[in-house]
């Protein structure tokens, strides 16, 4: 092998590696946009709990409210 052509494989081999560290570079961003995404997507899952809880509570508010109503609807009526 000439000296020529030592060189050329070595320019091939670092052409090689830099397309590689490139692709990494480009996975690791892509983690960190799902990682950002998977964060965003914990809290408004938390947010639509709570909107869950408070919308339980106001239904059982409510049946409570409507079951006085008509206890006294027939009191009234008796």
């Amino acid at each position: 092998m000439t000296a020529e052509q030592v060189y050329q494989v070595v320019d091939e081999q670092n052409s090689a590696v830099l397309l590689t560290r490139k692709a990494f570079e480009q996975i690791v961003v892509a983690m960190d946009n799902v990682v950002k995404r998977m964060s965003d997507m914990t809290g408004n899952i938390g947010t639509i709990n709570e909107f869950k809880d408070q919308t339980v509570n106001s239904i059982i508010n409510i049946s409570a409210i409507s079951e006085e109503t008509a206890a006294s609807a027939e009191e009234v009526s008796a």
